[in-house]
């Protein structure tokens, strides 16, 4: 059984969609996911499902909803444990399980490896955590924390992908977390950087006082001593911030050609007639820049570029069992 929270609440029993029609049943089942694994109490779900004014049929329409948790469940699932519940599951069987598990060996991982992990917990997403019970008093808390480990976890692949000597290709995927996050000074200096290294120093210098009047203006403060430090090696251009060399892959033993499944993406822009062409120029570079990063995001590789047209394949180098749900995704 799979269950699902970084999007809207799903469950899936071998592939097949479990129905959870009401919203306090799911909203009992994401509080113990959220706490999987723990001994969770009956005074805990009441708050989480109506906050500091329960109705005076709480406990009961509480004991309702695990007992209907439990017919879509099966047994062994919905543990009681004196007053208490457990949701006996593996961290497998959870999103974000997963997501904790590739993170972390992402982080522990170098190079390519590093990016392939950090991009495969990455797709585990599916949208704003916990969409559907976003007003439920539990989840807004909750669908921030978790949104602050896809965030950070972004960084850490951007991070990757700066190590490996991606600099131009970073930009436009940097402007727009900058404009959904203002205030992440690593973001800021990942642009910085980005810049920098694809030969655009002025502008590295101005992201700098960019960052510099956000923070000053909206909190008042100025940038941390990293990010001040950065625009001095910046402004001196000291070696330790120069793109590093880009090292061709070692050649390894001849390896058996084989034969594999792929998945192959056509994207195609269509713009009006009418449209001016300078315009038409800006914003054709604009979209384009953008399918590259939702397709790179969802493991594609670019495989050819013709106009406005994208031909983009899932499954190379590394396949993956879900390739073609990516590129519908995509």
């Amino acid at each position: 059984m799979d269950f699902r929270i970084l999007g809207p609440l799903e469950v899936r029993d071998r592939g097949r969609p479990i129905e959870l029609p009401r919203r306090k049943q799911r909203a009992v089942l994401a509080i113990l996911l959220l706490r999987r694994g723990e001994i969770v109490s009956s005074d805990v779900l009441v708050d989480g499902l109506w906050g500091e004014d329960p109705p005076p049929t709480a406990r009961a329409a509480l004991h309702n909803y695990v007992a209907q948790l439990r017919r879509a469940l099966g047994p062994g699932v919905v543990l009681s444990r004196a007053g208490s519940y457990l949701l006996d599951i593996a961290p497998e069987q959870i999103d974000v399980g997963r997501f904790e598990r590739l993170t972390a060996e992402g982080r522990a991982a170098l190079g390519e490896e590093r990016v392939e992990k950090l991009r495969e917990a990455l797709m585990l997403w599916r949208g704003p955590p916990l969409a559907d019970l976003a007003f439920e008093p539990f989840a807004a808390n909750e669908a921030s924390r978790l949104e602050e480990l896809r965030t950070a976890a972004l960084e850490e692949l951007i991070d990757a992908k700066l190590s490996l000597g991606a600099s131009a290709e970073l930009v436009a995927e940097l402007e727009a977390l900058i404009t959904e996050h203002p205030f992440r000074e690593r973001l800021r200096g990942q642009l910085m950087l980005a810049l920098y290294r694809a030969g655009r120093q002025a502008e590295a210098l101005e992201a700098y006082q960019e960052a510099r009047r956000t923070l000053a203006d909206e909190l008042g403060i100025e940038p941390s001593a990293p990010l001040r430090e950065l625009e001095q090696a910046l402004l001196r251009q000291d070696p330790s911030v120069a793109a590093p060399v880009r090292v061709a892959r070692e050649i390894a033993a001849p390896q058996e050609k084989r034969r594999k499944t792929v998945t192959v993406l056509f994207a195609d822009v269509v713009y009006p007639v009418t449209l001016d062409p300078e315009l038409l120029r800006e914003t054709s570079l604009a979209v384009l820049k953008t399918m590259r990063g939702v397709l790179e995001g969802h493991g594609a590789m670019i495989e050819q570029r013709s106009g406005d047209e994208v031909m983009a394949v899932f499954g190379v180098p590394r396949s993956h069992e879900d390739d073609a749900l990516r590129a519908a995704r995509a």
